[in-house]
């Protein structure tokens, strides 16, 4: 234990820690002061343990010295990161409930056979920014996430999920009977949630829902004005799929040609197959219409040579489409997300075009003589064959993520021209209806067969 020297200052100095000028036999502060100076000049020594420190031994100690600070600075970031979100919310309410429930919902690690965003639209991840803003909107997140919690549990439509169906349908009355709020594009979002609860839930004794003609009626009175923002511009890529499709049965959604054509141009897709193929759709409500009032073959003749070309032109786009899903086939699906998600996403955009191709096939077969009709025949037969591949396919996604194969799998069933098509069709139709409440998909069935029916007698001649 040897000594250190610790300095020659005086008692009374080093106690009030004042400089001392060490003279003896006293220091010229105790003398102005007028005190005793004890210890002044003489030197003074500390004790301590001495330890035996080799350099290898330095170099440890500085190095977990470095590893100790790191670790507390990791640490510390990774706590603030966790706790810092939590300082920045208010305390906890309804809204900002519903809106952790609902972003758990969509966001992007959120299972793709669950991901509401995935499967309805992307225009989704912006809906927690307008929250608060609009009656409609919130009662209609509400709704959507008791929907969705219901869907996901595989349970029968709850009391809950039902009540808040109902709030969420009044609260749209409410904002659509107010002129300002009726244009809002938040109204129109809360249109398109109630259609997704309307998915998930099915309605019973309806054929129709009602929001999709409220939605052309909303657009109409705008009337397709450009969309505001890059929001609305993502909520009418989804929007208008809902409505055009249901335009093909339902004749209460009253719009001319021109209308049809501005529903579904939209900027985010206009130079892409899936886009084009948006569009050739636009006319089959008109085209439809017409046929419909049709008396004789000439009409029908006329409408035949129409879509010809369209019907052409899809087949050409059809094919883009099925080359980039083939080459997404190949992607590493099971451990990088990136990857699940172009797959996904190019299995749809071929799914959604063989649905397009098979409806203009059906149609375009409908206004052709029989014996005229052999190509079209074999194009439908090739069609199903695809169809039937990308369902079995498409079954990783089930059942929210492969939500489109049902229809897609409908026109399958409406557009076989042979008894083993239909049966192979029905035999994948009903174990992807097993997925969503029955009272949905019946719908779908209903809607075919009515328009089946309504096609089936056309003037359309003989060869």
């Amino acid at each position: 234990m040897p000594g250190v020297p610790s300095g020659k200052a005086c008692d009374g100095c080093r106690k009030l820690k004042k400089k001392c000028d060490e003279k003896t036999p006293s220091c010229s502060r105790c003398i102005r002061i007028g005190i005793q100076c004890v210890g002044s000049g003489q030197q003074r020594y500390k004790f301590q343990s001495q330890a035996f420190v080799t350099a290898k031994t330095k170099k440890t100690n500085a190095r977990n010295k470095y590893l100790s600070t790191t670790q507390q600075s990791k640490t510390f970031h990774i706590q603030a990161d966790l706790i810092t979100p939590f300082l920045r919310l208010p305390p906890s309410n309804k809204t900002t409930i519903l809106t952790s429930q609902y972003i758990q919902a969509i966001k992007l690690t959120t299972d793709l056979r669950y991901n509401l965003a995935w499967a309805y639209g992307f225009f989704m991840f912006e809906i927690p920014r307008r929250m608060n803003e609009n009656e409609a909107l919130d009662t209609a997140v509400n709704a959507l996430i008791c929907s969705h919690t219901n869907f996901c549990s595989r349970k029968e439509v709850s009391v809950e999920t039902l009540s808040s169906y109902s709030r969420a349908l009044r609260s749209l009355r409410n904002c659509l009977d107010d002129p300002d709020k009726a244009s809002q594009t938040e109204t129109l979002c809360a249109v398109m949630l109630l259609l997704i609860c309307q998915n998930l839930n099915g309605v019973e004794g309806q054929r129709w829902s009602g929001h999709c003609e409220g939605a052309a009626k909303i657009l109409k009175a705008r009337p397709f004005i450009k969309p505001r923002d890059d929001f609305e511009m993502q909520l009418l890529l989804s929007l208008r799929g809902c409505v055009l499709f249901e335009g093909l049965f339902n004749e209460n959604i009253e719009l001319d040609p021109q209308d049809w054509i501005s529903l579904v141009g939209n900027e985010l897709d206009q130079n892409i197959p899936e886009g084009k193929l948006m569009r050739y759709l636009a006319n089959i409500p008109n085209i439809l219409r017409r046929a419909r009032a049709a008396t004789n073959a000439s009409e029908i003749a006329i409408l035949r040579d129409e879509l010809r070309p369209v019907y052409e032109a899809s087949q050409k786009l059809l094919l883009q489409l099925h080359k980039q899903w083939a080459d997404g086939r190949t992607l590493d699906v099971d451990n990088v997300l990136k990857n699940v998600i172009l797959h996904a996403y190019y299995q749809r955009a071929y799914g959604i075009g063989l649905l397009i191709v098979t409806i203009f096939n059906w149609v375009l077969r409908a206004f052709t003589p029989p014996f005229d009709a052999i190509e079209l025949i074999a194009d439908s037969t090739n069609l199903v064959t695809q169809i039937l591949e990308l369902a079995e396919v498409a079954n990783r996604y089930r059942p929210l993520g492969a939500g489109y194969i049902l229809i897609v799998l409908s026109a399958a069933w409406l557009a076989a021209s042979n008894d083993n098509e239909s049966v192979a069709v029905n035999i994948l139709l009903q174990e992807y209806r097993q997925d969503f409440p029955l009272r949905a998909t019946d719908r779908f069935m209903i809607e075919l067969r009515w328009m089946a029916e309504q096609l089936q007698y056309l003037p359309v001649g003989c060869s």
